[in-house]
């Protein structure tokens, strides 16, 4: 029973660093605007941009300062145009498309 006790350890560990690591710094908010369906916005290490594809996705795309970005090939078949709200608060965004939404913090 104590190897199984410590295999949940090490599983636990691994879950809580890996988690951590994915977290991203992409700068110092500047700016933002609303491009057709995509939300632009602006930091001082680049530009972070969200569209979105349809009814149930967002396409999100982080071009950094001085960095070339490879095109992506993630793009759905079939896109169609959705009306796009984003909303301000006084450290977030929120864009909303139909019952999916992103908060920026």
């Amino acid at each position: 029973m104590r190897g199984y006790t410590l295999n949940r350890f090490v599983v636990l560990f691994v879950t809580l660093l890996a988690t951590s690591s994915a977290i991203a710094d992409f700068g110092h908010y500047q700016s933002h605007e609303i491009s057709g369906q995509t939300l632009v916005i602006a930091s001082d290490l680049g530009e972070l941009r969200i569209t979105a594809v349809d009814d149930a996705a967002f396409e999100v795309h982080y071009a950094e300062n001085d960095v070339q970005q490879l095109p992506s090939f993630a793009i759905a078949p079939g896109r169609q145009a959705v009306a796009v709200d984003v909303t301000e608060a006084s450290s977030t965004l929120t864009i909303v498309v139909d019952g999916l939404t992103a908060v920026i913090d």
